[in-house]
């Protein structure tokens, strides 16, 4: 027996480290293996999980039929507040020949186009809505959503980008 413990003696002292790696190594794998990190990535990190696409929503009232909602809560809670037209607003409107009865009419009935919104926007986050006034205009209009009030930030007409008439700051 004693010959074999000088035998095993002489392995380890040998061949040791080695053996303690690759068991190191196997039990790092194997671990690896039964744990799941996806929760310690970041939110903004890909997934590597395949995803549905989601569908559009098919509005035509909205120039990017793929993004905008029928934002109907959005539209009640800028409606409860008190509407403030910016001075830019007022000016943009004079140039388009947009009256506060439109505006009001396509906040009520208008449709959110979230791709021109800017809900980041602190403190005041900004919703575009888009719809067609009673003149059949095609509008998007930008309304700041501020604690104490909407605040009507500019109007857009969609049918007619010539600005240059319009000398708005």
């Amino acid at each position: 027996m004693s010959g074999n413990s000088g035998f095993v003696k002489y392995f380890f002292f040998r061949f040791g480290k080695l053996l303690l790696f690759m068991a190191s190594v196997a039990l790092i794998a194997l671990i690896l293996q039964k744990c799941d990190f996806s929760s310690m990535l970041p939110s903004g990190a890909p997934s590597t999980s395949p995803q549905t696409p989601k569908s559009p929503v098919e509005q035509p009232e909205t120039t990017n039929p793929e993004y905008p909602v029928k934002g109907d809560e959005v539209n009640q809670k800028l409606q409860s507040k008190k509407l403030i037209y910016t001075k830019h607003a007022r000016c943009r409107m004079g140039c388009r020949n947009i009256s506060e009865e439109e505006v009001v009419y396509v906040l009520k009935n208008g449709k959110v186009n979230m791709v021109k919104s800017d809900m980041d926007n602190a403190p005041c986050p900004k919703y575009a809505i888009e719809g067609e006034t009673a003149g059949k205009e095609r509008v998007r209009i930008v309304f700041a959503d501020c604690p104490d009030a909407t605040k009507v930030v500019t109007t857009i007409d969609l049918n007619n980008d010539d600005d240059s008439n319009c000398h708005c700051n």
